[in-house]
């Protein structure tokens, strides 16, 4: 034969044996890609359920269903290839090589298969790039976040980054980070240790009520404003670390200021012209009163730092709430699941409410002072307290992977997961205060009139201050004794492992 015959023939065969050797490369592609695919995602789930115990329903929901199909989606195209490649060598695709029986069933299936051509390996592309990406899962935890707008109590804010649902968080962790992902998981036996310790403060110590500021003078609407402002204020007192202030008497003097003025009040507020000329107003009215009663801090922030975002908050209560705070609780034409929800949800768009300590502080304060009524069980939303994020790691009511030395309460689920913990043990320390009320006279005392939604969110609240107060004291202890006999330390916002 010829040279030229030779190239000729040489050249007919390639585009025969060219989609061969792509389903022979999607099959041996496909089945190695999923063993370090998949092996690495389920070694740190077992490793997960090893330190931790594991996640929980949502999590196997949301991360470990997404692994099964993306395992059944590989098993699928690896078996697709390699029946497409049964079918070519059944065609005489590969010179030289001729495998009988094409005329069976079997035969023509995997012919069929075969005759697809450049499809099965565009689609075992295609199916092997959606596991990789681990794009089930993410489509879920994203339908779980949509599911959480539902204006349904339960439901709402139930998945999300500052959703109830830690398991939603454990898979978002996991989807996130791969093989390098550190999630938390609640121990409920640990859960249990800090409540019975909570318990215990409480019944040495009583539930006196303590950082408990009175509600101001004003009408639902102003006491709105008034808190509103007032955790602005605190928080950017923090952030520039002045002074501690009493916080009790800045909410009476503004209820004051209200008072006398109605600078708080909707129709006051919105006739002073910008957010810059609010606060000189606030200031001008607070300082002298204030300077009065502490002269050690006679002030509040002056500078251009707290002007800027008392003006921001204030610009935007006008334009888009008309001067009124409350209306956050509201939404037309379909409503919020109850009014703490809606203000929690608008409330992230003002400057210094939107992370997890003062947004929460807020809507507790116009729950507290009446601005809007507790319409469900589950209005008490914990703010975040790194005491207590050291306190329920401390005692395993949360835990972490054994490889994880030191943890900074900055991660995408680290600060969320410490609320989720905190409020498991709320539940058991409120249950058993309202079991006991008797023994608590002046909390009994201060839910005698209330509706019973509103009673177990004051008992709620004195639970949420009592695990704090609680953490407080176990770690000024544990500092005192160089934390001798603990699991963790806590340097800031990072706890160690002691």
């Amino acid at each position: 034969m010829s040279t030229a015959s030779v190239n000729k023939a040489a050249a007919a065969a390639v585009p025969a044996i060219a989609p061969l050797l792509g389903n022979i490369v999607v099959a041996v592609g496909g089945a190695v890609t999923a063993w370090s695919t998949l092996s690495t995602r389920f070694q740190r789930v077992q490793r997960f359920d090893t330190d931790t115990g594991g996640g929980e329903m949502s999590f196997r929901i949301f991360y470990l269903v997404p692994q099964y199909l993306n395992a059944l989606l590989f098993i699928a195209l690896i078996l697709i290839a390699s029946i497409a490649t049964l079918g070519g060598l059944m065609t005489s695709a590969a010179p030289g090589i001729h495998i009988s029986g094409s005329e069976s069933w079997v035969g023509r299936v995997a012919v069929g298969f075969y005759e697809l051509g450049w499809w099965v390996v565009i689609l075992g592309a295609a199916a092997g790039g959606i596991a990789v990406m681990d794009l089930i899962a993410r489509v879920e935890l994203l339908a779980g976040r949509v599911i959480s707008w539902l204006p349904i109590a339960g439901i709402e804010e139930r998945y999300g980054v500052d959703g109830r649902s830690l398991g939603w968080l454990q898979a978002k962790e996991l989807v996130r980070a791969g093989g390098s992902a550190l999630p938390l998981a609640i121990d409920h036996d640990g859960i249990d240790r800090v409540a019975e310790a909570t318990l215990t403060y409480v019944m040495a110590t009583g539930l006196a009520g303590r950082y408990r500021a009175a509600p101001p003078h004003g009408t639902p609407s102003g006491k709105g404003n008034i808190a509103l402002f007032a955790c602005i204020i605190e928080q950017v007192e923090y952030d520039l670390q002045k002074p501690t202030r009493d916080w009790d008497k800045l909410y009476e003097v503004l209820g004051d200021l209200n008072q006398s003025t109605n600078l708080f009040e909707p129709a006051q507020l919105v006739a002073v012209t910008d957010g810059k000329a609010f606060h000189a107003t606030l200031k001008a009215g607070l300082d002298p009163i204030l300077a009065a009663f502490n002269p050690a801090q006679p002030e509040i922030p002056g500078g251009s730092v707290a002007r800027d975002f008392v003006a921001a908050a204030f610009d935007r209560l006008k334009a888009k709430f008309d001067g009124d705070a409350i209306q956050m609780a509201f939404r037309q034409p379909i409503g919020f699941s109850s009014h703490a929800t809606g203000l929690r949800a608008r409330a992230r768009h003002f400057p210094k409410l939107n992370d997890d300590k003062m947004g929460p502080q807020f809507v507790k304060l116009c729950l507290r002072f009446g601005a809007i009524d507790v319409s469900d069980k589950d209005a008490l939303i914990p703010a975040f307290s790194s005491s207590i994020g050291w306190f329920l790691l401390n005692n395993d009511a949360l835990t972490a992977l054994q490889e994880v030395k030191s943890l900074t309460f900055r991660g995408p689920m680290n600060r969320p997961a410490v609320r989720i913990a905190e409020k498991r043990v709320i539940k058991i320390v409120a249950d058993e205060i309202e079991a006991s009320i008797a023994a608590y006279p002046n909390v009994a005392a201060a839910v005698a009139s209330l509706s019973a939604a509103a009673t177990r969110w004051y008992i709620e609240q004195e639970a949420d201050t009592a695990v704090w107060s609680t953490a407080q004291h176990a770690l000024g202890a544990a500092r005192a004794a160089n934390w001798v006999g603990c699991r963790w330390k806590l340097d800031d916002l990072t706890a160690t492992r002691v």
